[in-house]
């Protein structure tokens, strides 16, 4: 990761952040464990939830045990503040590009200034991948917004659309009726979720659990 986004995502980032740094005695960093904090409703219970995200170590300290440590201190320091009740992740076969460039759609309606729907768009060759996505649950919005965007699209001689979101996502429904067709997630992302606080209903969280390209922190 480039020092100047790490820098941007840690220090002058204005929202809060949960973060260990391993140093050596010289004060040279050699593993990483990061997360940012958000406010989530829980079975109806406000707490805190820490997305993982930019965890790395040296090369010259791989498989020495250092990082498990680490892992295992971030667990039990963070993990142990009373707010918080589960961290997540998307750990699996990681790439990114600072180079790429995104494109920012919304929507309002001619009735109110306020956004109706969102969208971040990655678009590369002949493709374009929706990398996050806000949209209310309402379905002929959301044909409408995505018609929209499909017709920019169609001018810019771009055929294929595609994202990938949990299957319990309300909008799944809606992807397949506008004619979208589902296929294996080419990247190995696998969805991790750790519990630090025993009331907490696994099976509620997994089923109520939305996510989009975005939260990977990959794109």
């Amino acid at each position: 990761m480039p020092e100047a986004l790490w820098r941007w995502k840690y220090i002058d980032n204005p929202y809060e952040v949960k973060i260990l740094l391993c140093v050596t005695q010289y004060g040279k960093p050699v593993v990483l464990y990061g997360g940012i904090p958000f406010k989530a409703n829980i079975c109806g219970r406000e707490m805190i939830m820490i997305h993982l995200s930019d965890i790395m170590s040296h090369p010259e300290y791989r498989k020495t045990g250092l990082f498990i440590h680490t892992v295992n201190a971030y667990f039990e320091f963070f993990g142990g503040e009373e707010e918080v009740g589960l961290m997540y992740g998307f750990p699996g076969k990681y790439h990114f590009d600072p180079e790429k460039q995104y494109e920012l759609w919304r929507y309002r309606s001619r009735f109110h200034k306020d956004w109706q729907a969102f969208m971040v768009l990655l678009i590369q060759d002949n493709k374009a991948v929706i990398i996050d996505m806000l949209v209310a649950d309402s379905e002929k919005l959301f044909y409408d917004f995505l018609g929209n965007i499909a017709s920019m699209l169609i001018e810019k001689n771009i055929e294929i659309i595609e994202t990938w979101i949990p299957g319990n996502h309300f909008l799944v429904d809606f992807f397949f009726k506008c004619g979208f067709i589902k296929l294996k997630e080419p990247i190995g992302i696998i969805p991790t979720i750790r519990l630090f606080d025993n009331t907490i209903d696994l099976k509620w969280t997994y089923t109520h659990f939305y996510y989009t390209m975005g939260d990977g922190d990959l794109f």
